[in-house]
């Protein structure tokens, strides 16, 4: 039963991570064929890399911030451009901000216990 259950609670996780990444998606385009492509080979390429993301998070201290930070970034983007639709967020600035979160997410390492 414990299987079925991270079964289970994977799928979930897939599915909250499509919803956020179609909600990123619909930020920069407004191209459904795109938007839709994005969301299943976002999917695949969770279903495949999720043991090399929690392995990443366990080593990296930072990782786990640094997404929620980037999730909260494009949140935050979105409600100020429904809210102000003429203010014009350039997508270099975003870019830039989201390359130097990836880069301090994996900053710091955290130290190995282990010994030879």
């Amino acid at each position: 039963t414990s299987f079925i259950r991270i079964v289970i609670l994977l799928a979930f996780t897939d599915l909250a991570f499509s919803i956020d990444s179609v909600a990123a998606a619909v930020a920069i385009s407004d191209q459904l064929l795109l938007v839709v492509t994005g969301a299943f080979i976002g999917v695949l390429a969770l279903r495949f890399t999720s043991e090399l993301f929690v392995r990443w998070l366990e080593v990296y201290t930072r990782l786990e911030l640094s997404g929620y930070l980037a999730v909260g970034i494009i949140g935050t983007k979105l409600l100020v451009q429904l809210i102000f639709s003429s203010l014009v967020i350039p997508q270099t600035l975003l870019f830039i901000v989201m390359v130097c979160l990836f880069l301090w997410g994996f900053s710091k390492k955290e130290k190995s216990n282990i010994s030879d």
